[in-house]
């Protein structure tokens, strides 16, 4: 947005309405020396000089080439949406921390601009997940099993965002945020103002046989470990456990379809599609205290 005002010789705080439609139609069709094929560096990184000294790399442009618009014509909408927005957003921004009585020239949307609708999210039955589950074994080793059933068994039940429970590779999330009450159940830290909530018996059940594989007494209280080691000591994150769930759903779909149990059949392509946003469903209900 500033390099296209910077080019037409314009301030962004001084745009019309005419110079917010004439950007939108740039988004939509940037031209040729304005986009790159395949992802590039912006700066050159130098041995020995500071990030401030690193040069623009010559390479370098805002848009790649693979940004396209599909055959009926609609915008991509996680490609296009958002930097058309942008405008919106920094314009509302910048007349409110200015206090300017001027009209937000990108306020009112643009009439030519056709969203492609969101497919809706499958979701997989209690029955499916199950499946699943139990034939995980069939298709990745042992190590590998135990990590994504509790993935994606804490995707299911905890009422919590999956990436606040799992952290990531810089901060990973540990075991020890999970209590054991006196009565044998499990209960997480929903929020401050929930407090601890018991999680589903089903996740109890898988919970302590995990803790269990990992050599782990549930009698006393968790250690402050990653929830999901690795092999070699460092651990699992989100986009890890995803990769794993892609390299196996086609030959879990395929088994799927082959099943005699109609229900499972009949959701193999689900599972073709499967990630953890088919597995989570929120809000999550409250189990018996």
């Amino acid at each position: 947005m500033l390099n296209w005002s910077f080019a037409h010789g314009l301030s962004l705080v001084d745009w019309r309405r005419k110079d917010f439609e004439n950007y939108a139609e740039f988004v939509l069709n940037p031209p040729k020396a304005w986009t790159v094929y395949g992802q590039q560096a912006r700066f050159v990184q130098e041995p020995g000089v500071a990030f401030e000294g690193w040069s623009i790399n010559p390479i370098w442009r805002p848009f790649l080439d693979s940004r396209s618009i599909g055959d009926d014509g609609e915008i991509e909408k996680n490609v296009w949406k958002r930097e058309i927005r942008c405008a919106t957003q920094f314009l509302d921004f910048y007349l409110k921390d200015t206090s300017a009585s001027r009209e937000n020239v990108a306020a009112q949307p643009l009439a030519d601009l056709a969203f492609k609708q969101p497919k809706a999210i499958g979701f997989l039955t209690d029955a499916e997940l199950e499946w699943v589950l139990k034939s995980l074994p069939n298709f990745i080793g042992v190590h590998e099993f135990r990590i994504i059933e509790m993935y994606l068994i804490m995707a299911r039940y905890s009422g919590r965002r999956l990436w606040s429970v799992m952290g990531n590779a810089r901060s990973p999330g540990l075991l020890d945020q999970f209590n054991r009450r006196s009565d044998g159940r499990w209960v997480e830290l929903r929020s401050a103002k929930d407090g601890w909530l018991p999680l589903s018996p089903h996740f109890d059940e898988v919970f302590g046989r995990y803790l269990r594989y990992l050599n782990i007494d549930p009698l006393h209280p968790l250690p402050s470990i990653p929830i999901f080691p690795k092999d070699d000591r460092s651990s699992y994150y989100p986009k890890a456990l995803g990769r794993i769930l892609v390299s196996i759903r086609d030959a879990l779909a395929d088994s799927a379809a082959g099943s005699d149990d109609p229900e499972i059949s009949s959701a193999s392509e689900k599972i073709r599609g499967l990630t953890v946003m088919l597995v989570s469903r929120k809000p999550v209900p409250v189990y018996s205290r």
